[in-house]
Formats: C-alpha cells, sequence, structure tokens
C-alpha cells in the first residue's frame, strides 16, 4: 500500500512540474511575521553602586515577536528567484543571567523590533496554482525592550538595545486563489552572525557595558499574509 502511496505522491509532483510555468512574475505579501529568537550575550560587566567591579556574567535571552511584514518575491522567466522583506513590531525577551532567570515572568523585557531582510535562489514550482521558491538569506535586526518590577520589595529596572546579523534559508509560498490574488505563507531558520549592544538594570547593583552577540544561536520566523501577484 505503501508503494502505491509513493507512487501517487511522485505522479502529483510529475504533473505539477510539468505543468510548471516560466513566467516571470512579481509577488507582494503583506501579513504578520513571528519571530522566534535565542541570544547569548557574554561578558558582560558586572557593577556595583560604588562602579567596584564585580567580575563578568553572561546574558541569554529567549524572545518571542509579532511583526507586520512587507515581503516581496520576484521570479524570474530563468526561475532565479530573489526577496526583500521589510518588518516592524513587538517583541519580548525573557533574560536568563548565567543560566538563571527571574522567577516571575514580570522581569521579561517588552518592547519593539523593526527588521530588514533579503535572499537570493531559486523557484522550483511556478504554475497557475502555486510558486513556490527556496532562498539562501541575509538579514539585519534592532531591537529595544524593557521593564521595570518589584523582587523582594527592591525595584529593578532593565534596558535592552540590540543590533545583530543573521545568515540562513528560507521557504517562501503563495497560492493563488484568482489571477491577482492569494495567500503567502513562508518559514525563515537561520542562525545569528554578531552585533552589538547594550544591557542596563538598576537596582540595588547596576549592570551597563557594552556587549556583541555570540555567533550562533538557532532562530526561526513563521510568515502569513495576503499576497498579490503581477
Amino acid at each position: 500500500m505503501k508503494k502505491y502511496a509513493v507512487f501517487a505522491a511522485l505522479l502529483a509532483l510529475g504533473a505539477a512540474l510539468a505543468g510548471a510555468e516560466s513566467e516571470e512574475r512579481s509577488i507582494h505579501a503583506i501579513g504578520v511575521n513571528v519571530p522566534i529568537w535565542n541570544h547569548r550575550l557574554p561578558n558582560i560587566a558586572y557593577l556595583g553602586d560604588d562602579k567596584a567591579g564585580f567580575g563578568d556574567f553572561d546574558l541569554e535571552t529567549f524572545a518571542v515577536g509579532v511583526d507586520f511584514m512587507y515581503h516581496h518575491l520576484k521570479v524570474r522567466e530563468s526561475r532565479f528567484s530573489s526577496f526583500v522583506d521589510v518588518e516592524f513590531g513587538y517583541s519580548n525577551f525573557k533574560p536568563e543571567i548565567d543560566g538563571k532567570s527571574f522567577d516571575s515572568s514580570d522581569f521579561n523585557l517588552d518592547g519593539f523590533n523593526t527588521r530588514f531582510g533579503f535572499g537570493l535562489g531559486g523557484a522550483p514550482l511556478v504554475n497557475d496554482f502555486v510558486t513556490l521558491a527556496v532562498h539562501g538569506t541575509f538579514g539585519l535586526d534592532v531591537a529595544f525592550a524593557m521593564s521595570s518590577a518589584s523582587y523582594n520589595t527592591v525595584t529593578v529596572d532593565q534596558f535592552l538595545f540590540n543590533f545583530w546579523t543573521t545568515v540562513g534559508a528560507n521557504i517562501d509560498a503563495a497560492f493563488h486563489f484568482t489571477n491577482r490574488v492569494g495567500l503567502y505563507v513562508g518559514v525563515d531558520f537561520y542562525i545569528n552572525l554578531i552585533g552589538l549592544g547594550v544591557y542596563g538594570q538598576d537596582s540595588s547593583d547596576s549592570v551597563i557595558d557594552l556587549f556583541y552577540v555570540s555567533p550562533g544561536g538557532f532562530n526561526t520566523d513563521i510568515r502569513v499574509g495576503v499576497s498579490f501577484k503581477f
């Protein structure tokens, strides 16, 4: 039975590829993106009120956001494809210091992010019903977040500013319900390259220092929106 199922799937794929078009097309998509980030920010100097050095620590953050997205996918007759992506939205960072997180989510940092990305690749499937493309990607990201919460009668204020770069791969798919309008979905998988930022904490102790975004850290984007084909 499995053999027949595999055979039927191959026939369906072959039929789809046989019906593929070679026309050039431009697809504009507007929608939302959910980025899921992991950052490691090592060697932040730890200072007391008297500014005496206490050593350093590693700050790790797990973040989830919701962004408004504009995505432009272009496919040429040769099947070479490219995209540009611009986003702006909300992000929430959960901090861990030397592997230890705060007891309460009140200490999570809330803020905004803005992002720009582009990719180069190819479109293996282009027909009247679907456009499917795969790309290598590069991104530029900026995020700012802050929080204020009380812990054992002590108020802790935090802020975080990051600028970092990413590299990875993505899959773009547009399903055409009419000749012009359809559904866009996309997924990105990428890692951090390098970046700069500042983490600040104001309480009985204070922590303010420049740091770098450590390379690595696996991230994912999930996009969905309305597409317009031209």
